[in-house]
């Protein structure tokens, strides 16, 4: 919302880099103000706001302009369970993800992500700390006090808990946060053999061959 209200291409400006050239600081302070208030409308005093949407990546940029405060948590995890997963869900309305519903788009977009996320490495100052899903997994305990201590909090051990809230969960994950850890999801692109060969040569990364029935479970 914030890029386009500021990036949106004019009569005046006719390309992104003529309006950045034109952006002054009191216009940034207006729409980051205007941003806070939509995102902490359902709990107005709350200190800190996290935002997770999967396209946050694309946004860096104008993330560091308006919340130079900001701290990013990249979470990754094997490409091919990470775009099976995308795959197997029906995004819609607000959420739609486009290019999740074909498994060679999936595989050209996440490369174009890693990308992205490469050239962010380089160019920003907004502190970033990288998770990864398997790790986390494996040592939840560490990897949430390595999180809290990286966002500057005080450390709380129902973070061990987070299945016990009771707060509403309107995403993808509603179901899975209201579950302990858990590692079945580990591997998961092994169960489907042939049937990802598609997303495999999309990743660049071997195929697996034969048949799903063939294919040992993860």
């Amino acid at each position: 919302m914030a890029a386009r209200d500021l990036l949106m291409p004019t009569v005046e400006r006719p390309s992104i880099a003529a309006q950045l050239d034109a952006l002054r600081q009191p216009t940034l302070d207006r729409e980051s103000q205007k941003v806070q208030r939509l995102m902490t409308e359902p709990s107005p005093r709350a200190e800190r706001f996290t935002d997770k949407l999967p396209q946050n990546f694309l946004h860096l940029g104008m993330i560091e302009l308006l919340f130079p405060q900001a701290r990013v948590i990249h979470c990754r995890r094997d490409p091919r369970d990470t775009c099976l997963s995308c795959y197997t869900h029906l995004f819609g309305g607000a959420n739609n993800q486009p290019f999740a519903g074909d498994l060679v788009h999936l595989g050209r977009y996440y490369r174009a992500y890693e990308r992205i996320m490469e050239h962010w490495r380089r160019v920003t100052s907004l502190p970033m700390m990288e998770v990864v899903y398997e790790e986390l997994v494996a040592d939840l305990d560490g990897a949430a006090r390595r999180v809290v201590e990286f966002t500057g909090l005080e450390w709380d051990e129902q973070c061990l808990r987070f299945y016990e809230t009771r707060r509403d969960v309107i995403t993808e994950s509603a179901d899975q946060v209201r579950r302990p850890i858990y590692s079945s999801s580990i591997g998961r692109w092994k169960r489907f053999g042939a049937h990802l060969d598609p997303l495999a040569r999309a990743l660049g990364v071997p195929e697996r061959g034969g048949s799903a029935a063939d294919s040992p479970a993860g």
